[in-house]
């Protein structure tokens, strides 16, 4: 590269910052240079005269490297940045709809900062550098979950758990670790599938040693729909997947054994009948104290979707709804339109997390499912609601971000 081509070249991407994007464009430029003095040696300039017409052609490289900025200049989705916002607001009705709920709206705006700065954060950072820390992740999530079960400070639902100060950390707060591990594990093509299925099992099966089903199905979803878009080789996808489906049904066999033997059957009853009750008389506006017509146990978690509809009406409840569909649909919008396969493994397990926790959530209040105890993303009281799906959506907005440059780099 001679000095004026590297001057130009320098000028261009001077303004530009990003690594990825800065080399992406040089690659561009280095192209249509190279093809443009070729095209005037063939007409009989000499090397350097062909060289100088070809860079001169290019135009002001001050004009150029701004115009290129703001062509690749990363993007955020405001559907998924704005429909995240309501969603987050919306959890607060929940505990405002209740008195006796109101001691934990400090901790909920805890939760929620915290859930924010963890999808900025997330959008700042490049999602392919996730895959350094794929170890440090995994053996992380472990470590945490060992702790949780060998010294724990308090029992929650009968799991164990770990309080410190305002906040409590339980079994399933560890499943970011996992969702985060396997997807740098997925993208190793120097693993093999039972170093995987390895990987896979070891976190499972303590989950199913202290009996948390719903933590056993997470793990499940996460791995079938990572599974699903990888790039690997056919037959270690298909044992993949035989290990998540295993996983699934296990899950809900040991769930579906309280009821097949009859156990629970009279809380799980009760709970019905109070759900039934409260859906039968619920207003389509807002009626204030004298709309509460049932006690719902767990009213600001699992419940939380009927305490809004309790309290301010089925189109309150609706709109929740339509919000947390609205960011699962967006999710899907953006996914045909990232050809990064990491990108797609990360947009693929955050669409299967998102969707599982949606519908059984709603299976549950309206009696199609048995009760585990999945809480509705963003709006259930709680840390894991909140802290999961604001990992899952920010690295979704990271993918989006970046997309272009990946699209642009892959054209070269």
């Amino acid at each position: 590269m001679n000095n004026y081509r590297k001057r130009f070249l320098e000028t261009v991407v001077k303004e530009i910052r990003s690594p990825s994007i800065r080399k992406m464009i040089m690659t561009e430029l280095e192209h249509h240079i190279d093809k443009e003095k070729q095209r005037f040696i063939t007409s009989g300039k000499s090397e350097e005269a062909a060289e100088e017409k070809a860079v001169a052609q290019m135009g002001n490289p001050v004009t150029l490297g701004k115009e290129l900025k703001k062509l690749h200049r990363p993007k955020v989705d405001w559907w998924i940045a704005v429909l995240l916002m309501m969603a987050l607001c919306l959890g607060f009705l929940p505990l405002l709809a209740m008195d006796e709920n109101l001691g934990f709206v400090p901790h909920k705006i805890i939760y929620t900062i915290v859930g924010l700065v963890i999808t900025g954060g997330l959008i700042l950072v490049d999602y392919s550098k996730i895959v350094k820390f794929r170890w440090a992740s995994y053996l992380g999530g472990l470590f945490l979950l060992v702790f949780l079960i060998l010294f724990p400070t308090a029992y929650v639902n009968g799991f164990p758990s770990v309080e410190l100060g305002p906040l409590v950390f339980n079994i399933l707060d560890t499943i970011p670790f996992f969702f985060i591990s396997w997807t740098g594990f997925l993208k190793d093509k120097r693993m093999n599938g039972l170093i995987l299925c390895i990987f896979f099992l070891i976190p499972f099966l303590l989950f199913a040693f202290i009996g948390n089903v719903l933590a056993m199905l997470f793990c499940s979803f996460i791995l079938i729909g990572m599974i699903v878009w990888a790039e690997m080789a056919r037959l270690k996808k298909i044992y993949l997947l035989i290990m998540g489906a295993s996983g699934l049904v296990i899950s809900l066999a040991a769930r579906l054994k309280t009821y097949v033997t009859g156990e629970h059957t009279q809380e799980t009853t009760f709970v019905y009948s109070n759900i039934q009750e409260v859906l039968t008389n619920a207003k389509w506006l807002w009626m204030g104290e004298g709309n509460r017509t049932a006690a719902v146990p767990e009213a600001h978690t699992d419940f939380a979707l009927v305490t809004i509809i309790q309290q301010f009406g089925w189109l309150a409840g609706l709109f929740t709804l339509i919000v947390l569909f609205g960011l699962l649909a967006r999710m899907l919008f953006i996914f045909p339109r990232v050809n990064d396969p990491l990108g797609k493994v990360l947009i693929g397990g955050g669409v299967s997390l998102l969707a599982f926790q949606i519908f059984y959530n709603l299976g549950m209040v309206l009696g199609f499912f048995p009760l585990v105890g999945v809480s509705l993303p963003f709006i259930s009281y709680g840390s894991f609601p909140i802290e999961l799906n604001a990992i899952v959506l920010g690295l979704v907005l990271s993918v989006y971000r970046r997309k272009s440059i990946f699209n642009a780099i892959n054209m070269e």
